[in-house]
């Protein structure tokens, strides 16, 4: 039963932290699809997603760029 409830809290935060990409994906310059594919690669991956967050804002662009496909020199 404690299993169950702990699976629960972290499904919680891992909602939660989706919400957040999200947000954070608004505030960048990128346009509706991008933030869209980029948002779905982003939160499939709980490590994807902690790595997102650890980032600032030129290394976050330069991860979408990255996940959606452009080339970053």
């Amino acid at each position: 039963m404690a299993e169950s409830a702990a699976n629960m809290g972290y499904a919680h935060v891992l909602s939660k932290k989706r919400a957040e990409a999200n947000d954070a994906l608004r505030k960048l310059p990128i346009t509706i699809e991008s933030r869209v594919i980029v948002g779905v690669a982003i939160t499939q991956d709980a490590q994807k997603l902690d790595h997102f967050f650890s980032l600032d804002d030129e290394e976050k662009m330069i991860m979408v760029k990255k996940l959606g496909g452009v080339e970053v020199v």
